[in-house]
């Protein structure tokens, strides 16, 4: 313990006379920029010419947890920091673990760039606008929005910008989003095209709410071939037969209609009693098929997350270095009507009332 406190305190040493380096080398004209360099293989943020993948940035049980690497072309990355409320950074980890895929993109100069370090950390607001920083010979490079990139750069979040890309290619018609009742304040229609005729449809009225009905019967509400697109997030866990919602979009959508569902792979237990499944991308063939009228255009898992039991046993003692994933999502075109049915009406499996 001795030894790694003299480490921590040396680098602590050297960050202080490097970030009086650092404001001379700035009065100098030098720029001290914080850069995006969107790459095609990896997520990576450019922070002072230091490349950088966030793959962790999370507070558990009051502590936070920082992965990931950085490469600096210049020389070694002396240490990562997070600063929160514009203080100084605080060391949380040394790069120097290995890194051997990342070799092939950088050279053998990046065999051991990745890190991992903890920080104890009460307010899980405040680490949400922390700043991760990296030390290098110029001084501490800020990197604010780091995890930021890291998720705008998920596969998750890239699908649904080609179902938003895809809307605005298209001649502005009409959308229905299932389960569009506002629970936390997020409202979908802002961050769907202005031109598109938007309608919310929840089994419960309240905020923002235009057609109130059961999904498991959409054609009720809605014309056949009337609808556009069916846009749902957040929602498929909590339906009962999520098969039938799959039947009755595919008989309101016009053909070459779109559907964009997006739902958790990972996700505690909510709205109870009605929290009914849990989705992979390797479900979604399963439902939006041939049989169903659909082609699947894209499906994926993203968000990465981790399973740890409360208490461990044989089985689940190594579960948390597996990953889970909190999102998945698909995007599905309407290719012919449905040639299956369902007929199984909600009463007969579902006897409670969605809670409010």
């Amino acid at each position: 313990m001795a030894a790694r406190e003299r480490v921590v305190r040396s680098i602590h040493d050297l960050a202080g006379r490097l970030e009086q380096r650092a404001a001379l080398v700035r009065t100098a004209g030098i720029r001290n920029a914080i850069r995006t360099t969107p790459r095609d293989d990896a997520p990576a943020a450019r922070a002072d010419g230091v490349q950088v993948g966030i793959e962790m940035f999370t507070v558990f049980r009051g502590v936070l947890h920082v992965a990931g690497w950085a490469y600096d072309p210049q020389g070694p990355v002396r240490a990562v920091g997070v600063a929160t409320g514009g203080n100084r950074p605080r060391v949380v980890a040394v790069p120097g673990l290995p890194s051997p895929d990342l070799i092939g993109r950088f050279g053998p100069a990046a065999a051991a760039v990745r890190f991992a370090g903890s920080l104890p950390c009460r307010d899980p607001a405040a680490a949400l606008s922390g700043v991760v920083c990296f030390l290098t010979e110029q001084g501490w490079a800020r990197r604010p929005d780091a995890p930021q990139h890291a998720l705008a750069a998920d596969a998750y979040g890239e699908l649904w910008r080609t179902f938003l890309q895809e809307l605005r290619t298209r001649p502005p018609g009409r959308i229905v989003e299932v389960g569009g009742r506002d629970r936390a304040g997020w409202v979908l229609s802002e961050h769907l095209p202005a031109d598109w005729d938007y309608c919310s449809f929840d089994i419960v009225d309240g905020p923002h709410v235009d057609v109130v009905g059961d999904a498991h019967d959409l054609s009720k509400s809605f014309e056949a071939g009337s609808v556009d697109a069916v846009v749902s997030v957040a929602t498929f866990e909590h339906l009962a037969m999520p098969w039938q919602v799959v039947l009755e979009i595919g008989k309101v959508l016009r053909p070459g209609g779109l559907c964009c569902v997006v739902t958790h792979q990972t996700w505690p237990v909510h709205e109870e009693p009605w929290d009914f499944w849990r989705f992979s991308q390797f479900t979604w063939p399963v439902l939006f098929n041939a049989a169903t009228g659909f082609e699947v255009l894209a499906a994926t898992m993203g968000q990465p997350g981790r399973v740890v039991p409360a208490i461990m046993n044989r089985v689940t003692a190594d579960m948390p270095d597996a990953t889970g994933y909190l999102g998945t999502a698909v995007l599905a075109r309407k290719v012919a009507e449905p040639r299956v049915c369902w007929d199984v009406s909600m009463a007969e499996v579902v006897r409670d009332v969605y809670p409010r």
